[in-house]
C-alpha cells in the first residue's frame, strides 16, 4: 500500500522543522561531533565543552528522540514510517554515534535516554547493515579527528 497524503504531509512537516536555523546548527554540530570516548560525551553533557555544545547536544538528541517516538507510537502508518526512512538516515547516524556510549550516558543522565530512537533504529529491517556502516564511518571520522588533533601544526606563524 502506498503512503497516504497524510503520511506525505507528515514527512514534509518534519522536514520543514529541520530547516529551523537553530535546529540546523544543532544538527550540523551533532554530525561534526566525533566522540572517541564517553568522557568526550560527558564533557558536552556537563557543559565543559561550552554552553553552545551542550545546547546543540540537547537540541539534536531530543529532536531525534521526539521523531522516533512519533514513528514507534503507532500513530504513523507503516507506509509513513517507510517513507520517512527512505528520505533520511540522519537519525540513524546520530544513534550510531552515541550507541557505543549509551549505557554510560543512561547511567549518567536517565535510563530512558534515547530509548525511542534505539527502538526505532532496531525495528528497521536493515538495522544491522546500517549500524555496521555508520559505526564504521563514525570510527573512521573519530580516528581522523584524533590524528588531526595530535598532529603538530605545519602552518607558519602569523606575522604581526
Amino acid at each position: 500500500m502506498p503512503a497516504s497524503p497524510a503520511d506525505v504531509d507528515l514527512c514534509l512537516r518534519l522536514y520543514e522543522q529541520r530547516r529551523d536555523r537553530q535546529l540546523r546548527r544543532a544538527r550540523d554540530w551533532m554530525l561534526a561531533f566525533r566522540p572517541a570516548s564517553f568522557a568526550a560525551v560527558k564533557a558536552v553533557i556537563d557543559g565543559v565543552e561550552g554552553r553552545k555544545a551542550n545546547r546543540y547536544w540537547r537540541m539534536a538528541t531530543t529532536y531525534w528522540e521526539m521523531i522516533a517516538a512519533l514513528m514507534v507510537s503507532g500513530g504513523v502508518s507503516p507506509e509513513g514510517r517507510a517513507l520517512f526512512v527512505e528520505t533520511t538516515r540522519e537519525f540513524f547516524f546520530v544513534f550510531a554515534k552515541v550507541r557505543p556510549f549509551l549505557g554510560e550516558i543512561r547511567a549518567a543522565l536517565s535510563p530512558a535516554f534515547m530509548r525511542r530512537l534505539e527502538e526505532f533504529c532496531v525495528s528497521l529491517p536493515e538495522h544491522d547493515a546500517l549500524q555496521a556502516y555508520f559505526e564504521k564511518r563514525n570510527l573512521a571520522a573519530s580516528r581522523a579527528a584524533a590524528a588531526a588533533k595530535a598532529k603538530p601544526s605545519t602552518r607558519a606563524p602569523r606575522k604581526r
